[in-house]
């Protein structure tokens, strides 16, 4: 498990740089049919994507719990 996770890791980097071609390619204005070449670009916005989403998750799980701690709650 852990070595899945750490290659899905590794590969973010690339699905970032995918994604971001295909954002560029949105704002020049390109057809929507143009803005993915292939499978490869769909999958990499995709996993992209879930990481970003997983990154804010976490990051508001984090806000809500050092919120309840500064102020006491679900302390003994």
């Amino acid at each position: 498990m852990v070595n899945i996770e750490r290659k899905i890791m590794s590969e973010l980097p690339e699905y970032f740089e995918r994604a971001n071609r295909i954002v560029e390619r949105a704002e020049r204005g390109l057809p929507q049919d143009r803005w993915f070449v292939g499978d490869k670009d769909v999958e990499a916005m995709v996993k992209a994507y879930i990481a970003l989403l997983n990154a804010c998750t976490n990051m508001h799980r984090d806000i809500l719990k050092s919120g309840s701690t500064s102020m006491g709650i679900g302390e003994d």
